[in-house]
């Protein structure tokens, strides 16, 4: 490699997470690669480490989602738990109370894309069983 770019970064970010992903993995935590920045020469990114209970959950957002989870008409019980939306299946990943048209976050079920909805539209949807 001569200099970094976009296109040989994101060859290499792809390798990057899947270290991080077996290290995490290792020690029983969650590691995610964060924002960056980049030059011809070198190339920086932040590195977050989450604790991660016995189902994979972020401990810090189920804290996150017991305390602020009120303020939008949901129960402590529903993170983690699972909503129909457009025939696709979410599940709820935690809650962010700075973004109040969107606060809820979760993970579509099928691909783990994450996704953010209003708290009305969770709290109206069909819960899985």
């Amino acid at each position: 490699m001569k200099q970094f770019d976009r296109a040989n970064l994101k060859a290499l970010e792809f390798d990057l997470e899947r270290v991080l992903a077996a290290v995490g993995a290792k020690h029983g935590i969650k590691i995610e690669r964060k924002s960056g920045r980049f030059s011809a020469s070198q190339f920086s990114f932040m590195v977050e480490a989450q604790i991660i209970d016995e189902s994979g959950a972020s401990v810090a957002e189920k804290d996150k989602w017991d305390l602020y989870c009120g303020m939008f008409g949901l129960e402590k019980d529903q993170f983690g738990t699972i909503f129909y939306h457009s025939r696709d299946a979410y599940e709820i990943t935690g809650v962010n109370p700075r973004a109040p048209k969107f606060p809820i976050n979760a993970k579509r079920v099928s691909d783990g894309r994450l996704m953010r909805f209003q708290a009305g539209s969770v709290r109206s949807r069909k819960l899985a069983a």
